[in-house]
């Protein structure tokens, strides 16, 4: 299986939410300045950031990696002026949609499944996360640190 790096993660979730809501704003978190951080909390639609990435060598030449993460989703200020009960469902819906479109995630060479997926809602904006599991295989050409040794006799002699 082909390598996945970290920056086509990013770009096939943000496609998929794209594909998904096309009319809906799409703000990176991480290119967000703390000076522009207030005014991108009050703008309505979808925030996205990882939460964690992780790679761990399982095996000698087997890497797991981990991608989370947190996509946040705020309502227009006119839906959530209105009733609350109408705004709460609103972003339930939201989130169903989510679990649907994220669920399968296409890249260019395999297909990853989304997991541990989970919804909040916190002061009117839903908080979705979502982790995908990969695994690449690496030429690990370490140099061997030891020769062998070959005992006659109780002595030792290179091998």
């Amino acid at each position: 299986m082909a390598s996945t790096t970290i920056w086509n993660m990013y770009e096939a979730v943000k496609s998929q939410l794209r594909q998904q809501f096309p009319e809906e704003p799409i703000v990176e978190d991480e290119i967000v300045s703390a000076s522009t951080s207030e005014a991108v909390d009050a703008v309505a639609g979808f925030r996205m950031r990882f939460e964690q990435v992780t790679v761990e060598q399982e095996l000698k030449s087997r890497y797991k990696h981990v991608y989370a993460f947190i996509i946040y989703y705020s309502l227009p200020q006119s839906v959530l002026e209105g009733s609350s009960t109408v705004a709460t469902a609103k972003l339930y819906e939201v989130a169903e949609q989510l679990v649907q479109g994220l669920e399968r995630l296409e890249l260019a060479t395999h297909v990853l499944h989304g997991r541990a997926i989970q919804i909040e809602v916190k002061e009117g904006t839903l908080q979705f996360r979502i982790t995908y599991s990969n695994y690449s295989w690496r030429d690990n050409n370490y140099a061997d640190t030891m020769g062998q040794l070959q005992q006659e006799g109780g002595k030792m002699k290179d091998a």
